[in-house]
């Protein structure tokens, strides 16, 4: 016998007599397959994108009220359901329907499973040394809310006839993302209470902002 059987037939010996009672398994005895839990590596599903684009009564900063008739641009799920809102707001200057919002950062959002919508508001430099905490607030209010949100049936609103939408469910959380200026206004929405919308429409629920790229003086 080798050397080398010597030892493994000592080794079997020893570990028989260090455990009595338990049988050695059989050197070729099959391991059973370990359980894999298949959903926790699958892949997420991906939505198609589909384009639409709306209107609402967006601040007007000369009257200070909200009857400035501006866009929303959006992408949404083509498969039948109803999904989260997300709301992304540009920054100061910046074009709200820009190729790189509707063809990209808006059809993304969508393919995750949300209602995703680019809000126009005023951003331009036009009163940009009037850029404070006021002027984003406004902005703010009147996205998410209106005095004649359903009063008469109307969604004036940005968030009213966004919820409105078929593909929405607004209590499932909307999310509020901006850049710049964007994003201190995105932060703002949070201090205005949405009108309650008519039953059995679910009231909008606020779960996050996603501020980003202040600049040093914000």
């Amino acid at each position: 016998m080798s050397t080398r059987a010597h030892l493994t037939s000592a080794l079997l010996a020893v570990a028989a007599c260090s455990a009595p009672g338990v049988e050695p398994a059989a050197p070729d005895a099959a391991e059973p397959p370990p359980v894999v839990d298949a959903s926790i590596d699958a892949a997420p599903p991906v939505f198609t994108p589909t384009p639409f684009g709306d209107t609402y009564d967006a601040h007007s900063v000369l009257l200070n009220r909200c009857n400035h008739l501006m866009h929303i641009a959006g992408s949404e799920p083509a498969e039948p359901g109803r999904y989260p809102l997300a709301i992304f707001l540009v920054g100061t200057n910046a074009q709200f329907d820009g190729p790189g919002i509707v063809e990209h950062a808006l059809p993304l959002l969508a393919s995750h499973g949300f209602v995703a919508a680019s809000v126009e508001y005023e951003n331009s430099t036009l009163f940009g040394a009037a850029q404070n905490c006021s002027l984003y607030r406004d902005n703010a209010s009147c996205m998410v809310r209106n005095d004649s949100d359903y009063v008469l049936g109307e969604r004036r609103s940005a968030l009213a006839r966004l919820c409105g939408r078929a593909r929405v469910d607004c209590g499932k959380g909307v999310v509020i993302l901006g850049h710049s200026q964007g994003g201190l206004t995105a932060l703002q929405t949070f201090q205005f209470t949405p009108a309650e919308p008519p039953s059995p429409e679910p009231t909008p629920r606020f779960v996050a902002a996603a501020p980003m790229g202040f600049g040093p003086q914000a």
